[in-house]
């Protein structure tokens, strides 16, 4: 088993890796590890995206995992799978900790976000919907941050089929932002936290 793996961009890589390379159920976690070690943002600020990426892969396959144990069990020793969510939660943690909004990715898939109110969720939403509202656009990172939350929004709302004003708002400003009047097209309808974007 090689140590350095590219990083994969779906499940269905995820699974060729595994199928080329793993045996058992330690095999795979092992996998996992030495993709998030090789790729880590803490080695290189540029993997950020390819990690943000894989964490979605992780996330599909911890939901994967957790189905199979749902229905067939552990596994046995050989495919060990309370051993591979155990190590899967583990390496979402790290990955979280090298970027914490990551975190907020995973709430969806923990919890659920079509209650009313939730202990987790809902202040979770509170603070993505109030970002994206109030904090200013100053640069490209912050529009792509702003996307980025706003997409988090969306995802947690679209399951209970409720309506996320802020996030439209904040991609409608991002939209108008990138248009060839982009102030006129803001002083039409202004977004709070795209006005300094504007005079800029």
């Amino acid at each position: 088993m090689p140590y350095v793996f590219e990083v994969p961009t779906t499940l269905e890589a995820l699974h060729d890796m595994i199928g080329n390379f793993a045996s058992t159920g330690s095999d795979v976690s092992l996998i996992v590890q030495r993709i998030h070690a090789a790729n880590s943002v803490r080695l290189d600020k540029n993997n950020k995206e390819k990690m943000q990426n894989f964490y979605d892969v992780l996330l599909r396959r911890f939901v994967e995992v957790g189905d199979a144990i749902y229905t067939s069990g552990d596994g046995g020793p050989e495919l060990g799978r309370y051993d591979q969510l155990n190590a899967l939660t583990q390496t979402l943690y790290a990955m979280a900790q090298d970027s914490p909004l990551l975190l907020l990715q995973a709430l969806s898939h923990i919890f659920p976000v079509t209650n009313l109110r939730h202990v987790v969720v809902t202040p979770a939403l509170i603070f993505l919907s109030q970002t994206v509202a109030q904090c200013p656009i100053r640069s490209l990172d912050d529009v792509v941050m702003g996307l980025f939350c706003s997409g988090l929004i969306i995802e947690y709302t679209k399951d209970a089929k409720r309506l996320a004003p802020e996030a439209l708002a904040f991609i409608s400003g991002a939209l108008r932002l990138f248009s060839n009047k982009a102030e006129a097209a803001t002083e039409a309808a202004a977004v709070p936290s795209f006005e300094l974007a504007v005079r800029n």
